[in-house]
């Protein structure tokens, strides 16, 4: 009996950690929507360069760039 309630705990285990794992790299993928701010806005004038720079502008994390064709930039780009 207690042969079987092991297997059982190790399928539940080996389920739970498929799911958090799917979950994880579910959620790790990118998203490419729409602007937060229109470029054309943003670049009106300071004031909204600046609201845009406060409010959005995330230099110090990391961040995928993207080119004009969505492609991702790599730092060897640069």
């Amino acid at each position: 009996m207690t042969n079987k309630v092991a297997k059982i705990k190790l399928i539940l285990a080996s389920i739970c950690t498929l799911l958090i794992l799917f979950i994880n790299v579910e959620t790790q993928q990118v998203k490419i929507g729409k602007p937060v701010i229109e470029p054309s806005k943003i670049l009106d004038d300071v004031m909204h360069w600046l609201y845009y720079d406060r409010g959005y502008l995330r230099l110090s994390e990391d961040f995928i760039a993207y080119d004009q064709t969505l492609k991702p930039i790599t730092k060897d780009r640069l």
